[in-house]
């Protein structure tokens, strides 16, 4: 982005939080961003902050739940990965469900797809640590955060 672009959208950043349309927010694991103000909740959005916290949306969950528990391929199986990762932040030890899938992903011409139990019981896992997530805090200027 050139000065002059950067320096146009600065402005109209600064006009859309003068005029309430936006506001600063943080969100975990990116840069700072903006929480935009809707009129219109027809837009779906992956999470949304409260001043309790951070909440997965639910139609997020709800595209998990409706995966079936033993998938047929390896695309299915990553379209199921994919939504859960929406779901990774809130997710403790996510990678530990993750990695019995690692082998199918890798599947090739002479190590065909060869779905098992193990894999079953990790989508269901999956799905049953998704009914039941937590909000994630956030951080208020008084917190002493170690890095």
């Amino acid at each position: 982005m050139n000065m002059e672009n950067k320096k146009d959208m600065q402005m109209i950043i600064k006009e859309h939080i003068n005029l309430g349309l936006i506001e600063p927010g943080i969100f975990a694991y990116s840069s700072p961003g903006f929480l935009i103000k809707m009129e219109n909740e027809s837009k779906k959005f992956t999470a949304f902050s409260t001043p309790q916290g951070i909440e997965l949306q639910e139609h997020i969950v709800e595209k998990i739940r409706n995966f079936p528990d033993i998938l047929k391929d390896k695309k299915q199986l990553q379209s199921f990965l994919g939504v859960v990762n929406f779901a990774g932040i809130f997710i403790k030890d996510l990678a530990k469900y993750r990695k019995d899938f690692q082998p199918l992903l890798k599947e090739t011409e002479s190590a065909k797809w060869k779905w098992e139990e193990i894999h079953t019981q990790r989508v269901r896992e999956l799905k049953q640590v998704c009914n039941n997530l937590p909000k994630l805090a956030i951080p208020q200027d008084e917190d002493e955060l170690v890095v």
